[in-house]
C-alpha cells in the first residue's frame, strides 16, 4: 500500500491509535476526519503529502505531534479544529502550510516553521489564541490574508528578509503583540493587516515598502512611536486611526520626500505626532523601559525606543537623574517634582546630601536631605543670612519674635538684619 485513500477512516470515532506502515507515500483528503478518539498517529519517513482535511477535528490529539522529513506539504484544512494539539514539528522539507492548516488548534502553543517553507496560507493558524511566538523564515515569499488571525496571546512576531507581502488582516486581532519590524524585502502591508494589535508599543517598516494599506494599524492604541522609511508611497486611509498616542514618528527622508507620500483620511495619530526627518530611532529591546548608555549621552528608553516626549526623574544603578525631552540633562541644577514630593537636582543628578535653601519660580524652599518635607517651621540659614520658613516655604510676609537653639530673634519681612534694636 503505498497511500492512505481519501475518507479512509472518515468518522471513525472510536479510533485511538494509528500506525502508518513503511512504503505509504501519501495521505489522502480526509482520511481521519473527525476520528474524534485519535490520541496518536505515526507517520513513516517515507510520506510527502497529507491531504486536505487529514486530521480535521481529530479532538483527541493531544501534546506533540511529528510530521517526518520527506513531507512535502500539509493540505488545507489538514488538522483544523484539532483543539487539545499543543505542539507541532514541522520539517525542513515542508514547501507549502495550506488554508485553515491548523485553524481553531486554540491550545497550539508552539508551531515551529522551518526554513523551506515558502508560503503559508490564508488563516493556516488563525484563532491559534496560545501560540506564543512566531518566526517567518527567508524561504517564505507570502503570508496569507488571515493567516494570524486572532492569535490573542502571540507576543513575538519575526519576519524574516524574503517575504514579499503581508496580506489583508494577516496578524489582526495579535492583542498581545508588543513590536514588529517588517523587513525591507516587503513591499506592501495589506489593509487591516495589524487591526487592533493594541498592545503593539513600536512599529519598524524598513527601507522598500511601498504601500500601508487601509485601517493596516488601525487601533493599536499602545503604538508610541513608528520608523516610516523614504521608499513609502502611499499610506491607506485609517491606517493609523485610533493611535492617538504616538508621539514620535522616525522618517529616513526629507521633509520634502514626507509631503510627497499619499496619506488617506484619518491618520491624524501619525500625522499629529512629531516628526523626526531623515532619521532612524535606536532600537533596543522591547522589553526595555528606563535609562540606557547610548553613544555618549544616557537617554531614555520606553518600550525599546527613545522616549523623546519624556522629562522628569529617573533611576538607574548610579542614583536618579534629571531627564529632560528623553536624555538625562547634566547641566541642570535646580528643583524637579514627580509623583513622590520635589526633589533638589545638582549637575543632573538628585542630590541626597544637600540641606539648604533653593529657589524656583514659586518661591524659595529648605530642602532636607535633597527633599523639600513640607513640614519645616523655623529659622534657615544661607550665605544671605537668617530666614523664616513656614511649611518649608521662605515666608517674606512674616514679622514677628521666633526662637531657634540659640534664643530669641525679630524676624522682619522673613529676615533676621540684626541691626534692629
Amino acid at each position: 500500500m503505498t497511500s492512505i485513500s481519501n475518507y479512509a477512516f472518515y468518522g471513525c470515532s472510536v479510533l485511538t491509535d494509528v500506525t502508518i506502515s513503511d512504503g505509504v507515500k501519501s495521505i489522502g483528503s480526509c482520511a481521519f476526519y473527525g476520528c474524534s478518539s485519535l490520541t496518536s498517529v505515526t507517520i513513516p519517513s517515507g510520506v510527502t503529502s497529507i491531504g486536505s482535511y487529514a486530521f480535521y477535528n481529530c479532538i483527541g490529539l493531544t501534546d506533540d505531534f511529528f510530521i517526518p522529513e520527506g513531507v512535502k506539504s500539509i493540505g488545507d484544512y489538514a488538522f483544523s479544529g484539532c483543539t487539545n494539539l499543543k505542539n507541532v514539528t514541522i520539517p525542513s522539507s515542508v514547501t507549502s502550510i495550506g488554508i485553515y492548516a491548523f485553524y481553531g488548534c486554540d491550545r497550539l502553543t508552539n508551531a515551529i516553521i522551518p526554513e523551506g517553507v515558502k508560503s503559508i496560507g490564508d488563516c493556516a493558524f488563525s484563532g491559534c489564541t496560545n501560540l506564543t511566538s512566531v518566526t517567518i523564515p527567508s524561504s517564505v515569499t507570502s503570508i496569507g490574508s488571515y493567516a494570524f488571525y486572532n492569535c490573542g496571546g502571540l507576543t513575538d512576531v519575526i519576519i524574516s528578509e524574503g517575504v514579499k507581502s503581508i496580506a489583508e488582516y494577516t496578524f489582526s486581532g495579535c492583542s498581545s503583540l508588543t513590536s514588529v519590524t517588517i523587513p525591507s524585502s516587503v513591499t506592501d502591508i495589506g489593509s487591516y493587516a495589524f487591526y487592533g494589535c493594541n498592545r503593539l508599543t513600536d512599529v519598524t517598516v524598513s527601507e522598500g515598502v511601498k504601500s500601508i494599506g487601509g485601517h493596516a494599524f488601525e487601533e493599536c492604541s499602545g503604538m508610541t512611536s513608528a520608523t516610516i522609511p523614504a521608499s513609502l508611497e502611499s499610506i491607506g486611509n485609517y491606517a493609523f486611526n485610533g493611535c492617538g498616542r504616538i508621539t514620535d514618528v522616525y522618517y529616513s527622508g526629507s521633509q520634502e520626500q514626507w509631503k510627497a507620500v499619499i496619506k488617506g483620511g484619518f491618520n491624524d495619530g501619525l500625522l499629529n505626532a512629531e516628526r523626526h526627518y531623515n532619521s532612524v530611532p535606536p532600537s533596543f529591546d522591547p522589553s526595555v523601559t528606563g535609562l540606557v548608555y547610548y553613544g555618549d549621552k544616557w537617554i531614555y528608553v520606553s518600550g525599546g525606543r527613545q522616549a523623546t516626549k519624556f522629562t522628569g526623574l529617573a533611576e538607574n544603578e548610579y542614583g536618579w537623574w534629571y531627564v529632560r525631552n528623553g536624555e538625562v540633562d547634566f547641566t541642570y541644577t535646580g528643583l524637579v517634582c514627580n509623583e513622590y514630593g520635589w526633589w533638589y537636582v545638582r549637575g543632573g543628578g538628585l542630590d541626597f546630601g544637600f540641606t539648604g535653601l533653593v529657589e524656583n519660580e514659586n518661591g524659595w524652599w529648605y530642602v532636607e536631605n535633597g527633599h523639600i518635607y513640607f513640614d519645616h517651621t523655623g529659622l534657615v540659614c544661607n550665605e544671605y543670612g537668617w530666614w523664616y520658613v513656614r511649611d518649608s516655604g521662605l515666608d517674606f510676609g512674616f514679622t514677628g519674635l521666633v526662637e531657634n537653639e540659640n534664643g530669641w530673634w525679630y524676624v522682619e519681612n522673613g529676615h533676621i538684619y540684626f541691626d534692629h534694636t
